[in-house]
């Protein structure tokens, strides 16, 4: 009978190894537990961008649906629409080269 003392002496040893592995040193444990916490921080910064990203764009579909100048100047900068007796100037540096040649904006044949 003396030797079970000694059994779970040596049980507990084993067992205290394995439970400091799987604490420390395994991919779930603490360093599983950084990374986790880690990568939550990031997604959390993520979340908020795009909440206030949400917030921005709701605004501006509200504004477009209730502000009819608003509504017209994007359509005309977006499209490139002009009214009757419009102009459109194109400045092009010096040194650069137009690349494409096209009708002016708003007048389709």
């Amino acid at each position: 009978m003396d030797y079970l003392p000694r059994f779970f002496l040596i049980f507990m040893i084993l067992l205290l190894i394995v439970l400091f592995y799987a604490v420390f040193f395994s991919p779930s444990g603490l360093k599983g537990y950084l990374n986790k916490k880690a990568q939550f921080m990031i997604l959390t910064k993520e979340l908020e961008t795009l909440v206030e990203e949400n917030k921005n764009l709701f605004e501006e579909i509200q504004r477009f649906r209730t502000d009819p100048a608003y509504r017209m100047k994007l359509i005309r900068e977006k499209n490139g629409w002009i009214r009757d007796g419009e102009k459109i100037i194109i400045y092009i540096p010096k040194g650069k080269e137009v690349t494409e040649t096209s009708k002016p904006l708003g007048k389709e044949e």
